[in-house]
């Protein structure tokens, strides 16, 4: 199975220079946890609910005037819609990402949670190129749900 068969799409999106409480809005709005963080239409990194909390909120920093791409994690890493699950579940474990933004031609196209691999894909973990029992706490969490 590729992921353009289980990709989410589309996928919101906030320019670089947007203050982090517009992020939060959309989110919140859309009952989303992420959004790409674009620079003139590009993807250039990644905001969580989690950066907000932990970048912001817990260190008291105004979220009307910190940016998304002040908090953003900038190694964005990305698969190609043709990719299969496993590559994607391993690509995702070994860069310690739950989700991975889909690109082709240069364009975001879609976007997979580690959640929606499992979802589509219970058995995935038997196609690991690690050994499931040495994986993180976090990991092993997602794998019991």
């Amino acid at each position: 199975m590729k992921l353009k068969e289980v990709m989410n799409f589309p996928v919101l999106t906030i320019d670089s220079d947007e203050a982090v409480h517009k992020a939060a809005h959309i989110m919140s709005t859309n009952n989303i946890g992420s959004l790409i963080v674009t620079q003139n239409g590009k993807p250039v990194g990644i905001v969580t609910e989690r950066d907000i909390l932990k970048k912001v909120v817990a260190t008291c920093r105004d979220v009307r005037h910190v940016k998304a791409s002040d908090i953003m994690s900038k190694s964005l890493k990305t698969a190609d819609p043709n990719m299969d699950l496993v590559n994607a579940a391993n690509l995702m474990i070994k860069n310690g990402i739950k989700r991975l933004p889909i690109i082709e031609d240069g364009k975001l196209v879609g976007m997979v949670t580690f959640t929606d691999l499992l979802r589509v894909y219970p058995d995935i973990t038997k196609s690991f190129e690690i050994d499931v029992e040495k994986l993180p706490k976090k990991y092993k969490k997602w794998l019991r749900r």
